[in-house]
Formats: structure tokens, C-alpha cells, sequence
């Protein structure tokens, strides 16, 4: 009983941590909404993408000829009209004002593609999202110290961080909740080598090291019937 208040206390303060720190970082610039156009793009199917998709769109937004660093792709699979949504972004932006922009284009998104059938969802690499970076560095090394650990592993840790319980927030309302993580060729990226992915930013803020691969994918389940209402 002690040993499970200890985590739960722990749990907690990681979570106080992730967001008080998300409204302090530069990083949690404001959604481009009042003052920005938002722009739907079709993309020309070729190739594996014409095999794999019926079809697949570009939401982003722009501010006068200047397209913003922040870019969703969605795009509905042939064989179950399963619907994939990737997240595109290049600079250093919070994940909370990522899915903030994002709920905001969902109607839109409706328009064109049935999100109850909502299958996974990517993100860029952690390094990407200072906010999500922050939280898994800090609770990783609590647990792990600095060794590496396997993918089935990694999944459950991640699963149990506070990052979940912020993406479920944006994904009940689309009667889903995240199932499970996967991180391609991952491993820890030190500190000495962020500059190769963040050329100009201040990394004061930054953990000393951060969990890295080839982005992240987000597996996504359905939720009960019993709490879709």
C-alpha cells in the first residue's frame, strides 16, 4: 500500500511538472488560429500510396504567403477505411498546443473523413514536443537510469506516463483511446547532439538526454461502448 501511494505521489508530480512547464516554454506558442488561414491540400496518390489509400489530405495553416511550421496528414486506408493521422512539424512546439490546433480543424477534417475510425496516429521525434520530451526524459531515467530498453518494454512505459492521459483527452470525443506506443530504431540521444535537429534554439530547458528513433506511433483502439456515452 505504501510502495503504490509512493507511485501514485510520483505520478502525480511528473504530471504537475509536464504542465507547468508546457505554459512556461516558448514552445507553447498559441494555436494559429485568429489570424491565420487554414488550408486543405489533396495529395496525389502514386505508386504504394495509390495501393495502400483511397485517399489522403493536408491540413495546415498559413499566415499571408508564409506556411506555418505545423502540418496534419490524413489519410483512409483501402483495405478498412481505417483513417491514419500523421502530425508534421520540424521546430520545437508543445504537444498541448499541437492537439489544441488540432481539435480546432477536426469539424473540418469531418468533412472528409470519418474519425470514429481512427486507427493510429504519428508523431515527429520526442525532441520535437518539449513538453512531451521533458516528461518522458525525466520519468525514464527515474526507472530506467540511462540504459536502453526494448520496444515491448518501452510501450508499457509509455503508456503509463502522463502524456497518455493528455492524448486520451483529445481522442475520447472520437470515441478512441491510445492502446500503444511504438518508437522505430529506438535509442537515447544525448544532449551534445541536439543541435543536429534543433539548429537555433535554446536548449536550456532540455533534459540531458531524450528518448529518439524514427518518430512516434501511436496505436488506437476504440473505446467500450459502455464509455462512448
Amino acid at each position: 500500500m505504501i510502495n503504490r501511494c509512493i507511485k501514485n505521489i510520483t505520478v502525480l508530480a511528473v504530471m504537475v511538472v509536464f504542465f507547468s512547464c508546457s505554459k512556461k516554454d516558448p514552445a507553447n506558442r498559441q494555436a494559429q488560429k485568429p489570424t491565420s488561414a487554414l488550408v486543405k491540400e489533396a495529395e496525389k496518390l502514386e505508386g504504394f500510396n495509390a495501393d495502400f489509400y483511397t485517399k489522403s489530405f493536408n491540413y495546415y495553416w498559413t499566415k499571408g504567403r508564409d506556411t506555418l511550421d505545423l502540418k496534419f496528414n490524413i489519410a483512409e486506408h483501402k483495405s478498412d477505411s481505417t483513417v491514419h493521422l500523421a502530425v508534421m512539424n520540424k521546430k520545437p512546439l508543445n504537444l498541448t498546443v499541437v492537439l489544441d490546433s488540432l481539435s480546432n480543424i477536426i469539424p473540418k477534417i469531418k468533412e472528409d473523413f470519418n474519425l470514429n475510425k481512427i486507427s493510429d496516429l504519428y508523431l515527429e521525434e520526442p525532441i520535437y514536443y518539449p513538453d512531451l520530451n521533458s516528461a518522458w526524459s525525466v520519468e525514464y531515467e527515474r526507472r530506467f537510469g540511462k540504459k536502453n530498453i526494448g520496444q515491448s518494454k518501452l510501450g508499457g512505459f509509455l503508456l503509463s506516463t502522463a502524456v497518455t492521459p493528455l492524448l486520451n483527452n483529445f481522442l475520447n470525443p472520437l470515441h478512441a483511446k491510445v492502446e500503444d506506443y511504438g518508437i522505430e530504431k529506438f535509442h537515447l540521444l544525448s544532449r551534445e547532439h541536439y543541435h543536429y535537429y534543433l539548429p537555433d534554439t535554446d536548449l536550456s530547458h532540455y533534459p540531458d538526454f531524450s528518448l529518439h528513433g524514427a518518430g512516434i506511433s501511436i496505436r488506437i483502439a476504440k473505446l467500450p461502448v459502455e464509455k462512448q456515452h
